[in-house]
């Protein structure tokens, strides 16, 4: 009777365990790779999660987590170093420093949190294509990162600061976004491939990068009517592959530049869909052919490269400015210091000249007084001779 007692608490706490918990295993046991599919966990779920353990390889797919944070990788015991999350409605998505690869492809990030107190230096692979994001990411400290593909997104803005420290950067893509405008300087040694096509850019200016090792940048589908062939050379000097179809090159402009990647034996392919109404082809690239636009757009680009070089001067010319105030206001502070030591020297040489004055005050006071009792006793001397001197005389009454 006892035992069956025991029985039945038993399978009770384990049906009261069940329930109270959501226990997930991985589909494919047999696999390095822990595939889990159809995880939910929403911020409404009063019952926990069980994941499994221990594992480095972890891939959730078809779920419903709408925010991954800190807390959910303590689930795993410790964060995997190989992380993917597809397809799992994720808004909010916290990047471990354990990680090594993310892909976070295909959810409805608008979010992606990266602590700037700890270090990622072992990240390498970052995916969050096909989200919601209007921004980058705080990527700017991922020393180590590789690879990174914020493609089909929402961002309109680039600032190519950002990418100052990720020296070891390979592959950057930002295709599919809404790009219309990239500013400041873009150096980066070792990167490879760029891809910005399918953005809304009308204009791109060279000037300030230099991307010595980019083999293959892909500027198709955008808004682009005019480039010189010249300003990629310094640059891009290892370049091989240039994206162009799906822009609105302007016939007149085109020809000098692809003479200019043939010449360095750049390849580039035609548009692969027919030219639309009023538009021809040179050697397969679809252009407008206007000698008003031709005029009007390279009169703007000439104008905007000189306001550019302006610019510069005029950036160099304030720098110069500010260092020669830096050394000027050196020079002032250390006339100012020596002034104010030379003003200290002379209050002390007051103070010592006073003191002086005292002491010359006292001594001519102690001398007069020496001086008067010395006639004193002079006086006292002569009058003492004189009296020694002076007959006696004796008075007789």
């Amino acid at each position: 009777m006892s035992l069956l007692r025991s029985l039945l608490s038993l399978l009770v706490l384990t049906l009261r365990y069940s329930t109270a918990q959501k226990v997930y295993e991985c589909e494919n046991s047999s696999s390095d790779v822990c595939v889990l599919v159809g995880v939910e966990h929403t911020p409404n779920d009063e019952e926990p999660i069980i994941l499994p353990e221990e594992l480095q390889f972890v891939e959730m797919v078809n779920g419903n987590i709408p925010k991954i944070d800190e807390d959910f990788y303590n689930e795993f015991g410790e964060p995997p170093t190989n992380f993917t999350v597809t397809n799992c409605n994720v808004e909010q998505l916290f990047v471990s420093p354990q990680f090594v690869h993310l892909n976070a492809t295909g959810n409805k990030l608008k979010t992606v949190t990266i602590n700037g107190k700890v270090s990622y230096n072992r990240l390498k692979m970052l995916i969050v294509s096909r989200n919601q994001l209007r921004r980058l990411p705080n990527i700017k400290d991922l020393a180590q990162l590789e690879h990174l593909d914020v493609s089909r997104n929402i961002i309109d803005f680039i600032d190519l600061n950002v990418f100052q420290r990720l020296t070891n950067l390979k592959v950057l893509n930002l295709e599919g976004n809404r790009i219309n405008s990239l500013d400041g300087p873009f150096r980066l040694g070792k990167l490879t491939e760029l891809r910005l096509n399918s953005n809304e850019l009308q204009e791109i200016s060279f000037d300030s990068w230099n991307l010595s090792n980019l083999a293959i940048f892909d500027l198709s589908l955008n808004l682009l009517m005019y480039l010189n062939g010249d300003d990629l050379r310094e640059p891009f000097p290892r370049l091989r592959y240039l994206g162009l179809p799906g822009n609105q090159w302007n016939c007149r402009a085109l020809p000098k530049l692809l003479a200019t990647l043939q010449e360095r034996s750049v390849r580039f392919f035609g548009d692969v869909t027919r030219c639309g109404k009023n538009w021809t082809t040179v050697q397969g690239l679809c252009c407008q052919d206007s000698y008003v636009n031709w005029v009007t757009l390279h009169s703007q680009w000439e104008i905007r490269k000189l306001e550019r070089r302006i610019q510069t001067l005029n950036d160099t010319l304030l720098a110069d400015l500010a260092k020669v105030k830096d050394e000027q206001g050196t020079q002032i502070a250390k006339l100012e210091q020596q002034i104010e030591e030379q003003e200290g020297l002379m209050v002390n040489m007051k103070r010592h000249l006073m003191s002086m004055e005292g002491l010359i005050e006292d001594l001519i006071e102690e001398l007069y007084l020496r001086e008067v009792e010395s006639v004193k006793s002079s006086k006292d001397e002569v009058q003492k001779d004189a009296e020694e001197k002076a007959p006696k005389t004796k008075l007789v009454y």
